[in-house]
């Protein structure tokens, strides 16, 4: 069976992740190639080796082929396809499954002005979706505009309402946060804004949901309670985490607790084990009593037979599962549940099935019924970390006793195996945080055994107890609250005292290699030496003849480690040493094997600058590095950005989902500069992003005639601002406070020495400063011809003028814009007038981030997009299209 489950989850991934699209022709022919497999194994006498490829490969198709029916099936058969990008309203009545506030109210009026819905989708223009159609959820939100009946709306009411429906799309970057990725994880393929009020279904307000209830309690109950932690309280008792405001997101995950703050297997197996403790001490108190009552009943108390555990655990999933369906089945919820239900089934119908197999049949069952889980990083996690508690209990045991005299050994026993634990769990879950989260927080091991202890005696129990008493006993329940809240409020105020939040350690890709390589190297170190040193201490012990106890204790060891096999250990070592060879040759210089000396290939490649044109939406960010080769194995950069992208009302930012992760996963320590070519809010992004990050530039803007940036040259690139030059200009000090914010955008003039390549960026200026651009350049004052133009105001109709054009004379032009943005850029008629030029266009809303580099040798510049034909079908537009459109 594990052959089974194996086969089934890479087929799913294979397809999941690969760039190849399989077309519904291909799947019927996987489906044949598969039945015919299985007659062959049928019929066929095949040894059992042969067998177990047979299954794999028969569980590899099938993987490949649920995939694919499974994505046909949502994206072909959803109701609201045809409807999407048209810009036409739609009627919406669906379920409502998650209620999101992002601006909780206007200034005149008690109502929410900007918030989201989640929809599950039930009538499209007062149609009901079939029972063959997919099942469909929409994320709808409102800007700007108090919704009055929003207060009404709760998760399982029945809303109605118009909405225009956009198709998801996300930044598609070399690192950062992907929203298409995200949302497509949980099932949401379809977003949308509210035109006018929503309906409340009044008679669906009976059948709210329960979740609602809980939350408005709990909600209700903090603020009479008066919890200083009433947003954890929540977040632990329902997985609401919408409360939790995103500094205190960010000192959580900082302090390596986030993984408490979702209901997660930790969170399922204490409430399985609390309530499996409680029905137990009920099943045997009352045993005792019936006992001392009814002598001739005594056989009820547990001593040999089975029926009474197997009904106590039977009572306790039950409950852990309505808990779980309480709550809205979260899939990490689900996992965990499913994962105890199959491990009591076999260990009750005493099956011979290994733990580690019981995580691949959960595997299984998980992409099965949640096919795009693949997608989300806390599948991931959730996995590896048991993968990883299995194995260090297998390997490490704890002794204990039960005697009185034995107490004080265990607790210290007790006390070193959480320490190891805690030290092995953190070494082990490096490779796939640092690859996620790009760091890990250095005092995590500290707060995790520090807090680990107290959430799961102290906080969980008291946090499942308010919410069984919520129900029953506001007053106990408020008891239980405030407990917890206590115990919350001590450690996170020791932990926030000592600034252990502050202490995160992010790293770059070579980190991660380094870590990874540090993770294979110990154990196989280990290995080798055990391999060795226990061979040479038999043969020092029988050359002196001693027969002693450390002598068998030799022995003993010895037949342990030889019998491992000799050719895995060298195997692994060569793979070691090419990984390391490889890491550490990465960055030396290349040796001329005629001359014998230093090449400056290697060099040239490394000092060369490149820009990054990063896909920020309908906005614009830039990034310009370049390196400095100072000594043979020390590369010293220089960093300048370009507008940091767009903030929104809600908070979210590009610059901390995109610019800072692409920054640290690329290693640059510093920036020298940040220049803002305007004060837009697409342009000016969050610069606290970068200084929370541990980055302190200077930033400067042009909305100032009085104080114009400078920007310092480097060898490699010189930088001239055109716009506005008072020297040149000397009337802007008149007419600036007129010129509107877009015209007073920076227009800078960027050149790769080595090639003479230009670049020119824009920002959003208009006709009008473009006329006097081209006047300047017609009395030749200014040279404004440039081999890479980034066109002005995102190919606005009412820029790149004829005039500007031909005076640019560009080879390239970038687009910065959104997928679908509701200004319509680039417009039809910039988009003709490049194109009467034989210009190359590129746009970061078709091809994500774009990448400058230069070849010195050649003189020549090559632009490559993040996103091509051949991505994964969840990143494109039209997914089971090749030649379509990607986003």
């Amino acid at each position: 069976m594990n052959k089974w489950f194996a086969g089934f989850l890479i087929g799913c991934g294979l397809f999941l992740f690969s760039p190849r699209l399989i077309s519904a022709g291909e799947v019927t022919l996987i489906l044949i190639t598969c039945i015919l497999a299985v007659v062959c194994r049928n019929y066929i006498r095949c040894k059992k080796k042969s067998k177990s490829v047979f299954s794999l490969i028969i569980a590899l198709c099938f993987g490949v082929v649920w995939q694919s029916t499974t994505s046909a099936w949502f994206f072909q058969l959803g109701p609201i396809g045809p409807l999407l990008d048209t810009g036409i309203p739609v009627v919406i009545k669906g379920e409502v499954l998650n209620v999101v506030i992002d601006l909780p109210c206007s200034k005149d009026q008690d109502l929410p002005t900007s918030g989201s819905l989640d929809i599950r989708i039930a009538e499209v223009n007062h149609k009901p979706i079939s029972w063959l159609q997919s099942e469909q959820i929409i994320r709808v939100s409102w800007y700007d505009k108090p919704i009055r009946c929003v207060s009404k709306v709760g998760m399982g009411a029945i809303v109605s309402f118009n909405a225009i429906l956009k198709s998801i799309w996300g930044y598609e970057n070399s690192y950062g946060f992907n929203q298409r990725k995200w949302l497509f994880a949980q099932r949401i393929n379809a977003k949308g804004t509210i035109q006018d009020e929503i309906v409340v279904d009044t008679d669906s307000t009976l059948d709210i949901d329960q979740r609602q209830i809980i939350t408005n309690k709990v909600t209700t109950l903090s603020k009479q309670a008066n919890l200083f932690h009433n947003d954890l309280i929540l977040a632990l008792t329902t997985g609401d985490k919408q409360l939790i405001s995103q500094e205190k997101k960010q000192r959580i995950n900082s302090l390596g607790l986030g993984h408490f703050l979702a209901i997660s297997g930790l969170h399922i197996g204490l409430l399985y084990g609390l309530v499996y403790l409680l029905i137990r001490f009920v099943y045997l108190t009352a045993s005792l009593a019936l006992f001392r009552t009814y002598r001739f009943v005594g056989t009820v108390i547990p001593t040999q037979n089975t029926t009474p555990y197997i009904l106590q655990s039977v009572i306790s999933i039950i409950l852990i599962w309505g808990y779980v369906i309480l709550i809205g089945a979260i899939p990490s919820a689900v996992r965990a549940a499913s994962a105890i239900t199959i491990y009591l089934f076999i260990r009750y119908t005493k099956s011979t099935f290994e733990p580690f197999n019981v995580l691949l049949a959960v595997a299984t069952i998980s992409v099965i019924f949640e096919p795009w889980s693949f997608l989300n990083s806390s599948w991931w996690l959730s996995f590896y970390a048991v993968l990883g508690i299995l194995i260090f209990v297998r390997f490490v045991r704890l002794q204990y006793t039960f005697k009185l005299h034995g107490l004080y050994k265990y607790l210290i026993n007790l006390t070193l195996y959480i320490t190891l634990f805690q030290l092995f769990i953190f070494v082990w879950m490096l490779p796939i945080i640092f690859w996620f989260f790009g760091g890990v927080g250095t005092f995590s091991v500290i707060t995790n055994l520090l807090f680990s202890p107290i959430f799961a005696a102290v906080i969980m129990p008291l946090i499942a107890f308010g919410a069984l008493f919520i129900s029953i006993s506001e007053p106990m329940a408020a008891l239980f609250y405030s407990l917890a809240d206590l115990a919350l409020i001590t450690m996170f105020d020791a932990f926030i005292y000592l600034q252990l939040y502050k202490s995160w350690w992010s790293g770059s890709d070579s980190t991660l290699q380094l870590v990874i390589v540090v993770i294979i190297l110990a154990p196989i170190i280990l290995l080798s030496l055990f391999k060795l040193v226990s061979p040479m201490s038999i043969c020092l012990s029988t050359a002196f003849k001693t027969v002693t106890r450390t002598d068998l204790k030799a022995k003993k060891n010895g037949g342990l480690f030889c019998s491992i096999n000799n050719k895995s250990i060298y195997i692994a070592l060569i793979c070691l040493c090419i990984v390391v060879g490889q890491f550490l040759l990465e960055g030396m210089p290349n040796i001329d094997q005629k001359t014998n000396t230093q090449s400056n290939k290697k060099a040239k490649l490394d000092s060369s600058p490149e820009i990054t044109i990063f896909d920020v939406g309908q906005g614009s960010a830039m990034m310009v590095t370049t390196g400095n080769m100072v000594t043979e194995r020390s590369l010293l950069s220089n960093t300048i950005l370009f507008d940091l992208g767009p903030l929104f009302n809600n908070g979210f930012s590009a610059t901390e989902s995109v610019i800072v992760p692409t920054l640290q996963r690329r290693g640059i320590k510093t920036i020298d500069q940040v220049i803002l070519t305007h004060l837009d809010a697409d342009h000016v992004g969050n610069a606290n992003a970068l200084i929370a990050a541990g980055y302190n530039p200077a930033l400067d803007d042009c909305d100032n005639i009085d104080n114009l940036p400078s920007i310092e040259n480097w060898p490699e690139v010189t930088f001239q601002i055109l716009w506005p030059n008072q020297t040149r200009w000397q009337y802007l000090n008149e007419v600036w406070p007129i010129l509107s914010r877009n015209d007073r955008s920076c227009v800078i003039l960027i050149t790769e020495t080595s090639s003479d390549t230009k670049i020119l960026i824009t920002g959003d200026i208009s006709h009008k400063v473009e006329r006097v651009l081209v006047d300047a350049y017609y009395a030749d004052s200014l040279d404004l011809s440039a081999d890479i133009l980034i066109v002005p105001h995102h190919g606005s109709r009412h820029s790149s003028s004829k005039p500007f054009i031909y005076a640019v004379a560009p080879k390239v032009v970038i687009y910065s814009s959104g997928v679908n943005n509701r200004f319509g850029m680039p417009s039809e008629q910039v988009l003709s007038r490049y194109g009467r030029y034989n210009v190359q266009q590129f746009n970061t809303a078709r091809s994500g981030q774009l990448t400058i580099k230069f070849d010195s040798d050649k003189s020549t510049f090559v632009v490559k997009e993040t996103l091509h034909k051949w991505s994964p079908f969840w990143k494109k537009q039209n997914p089971f299209s090749i030649h379509g459109q990607i986003r």
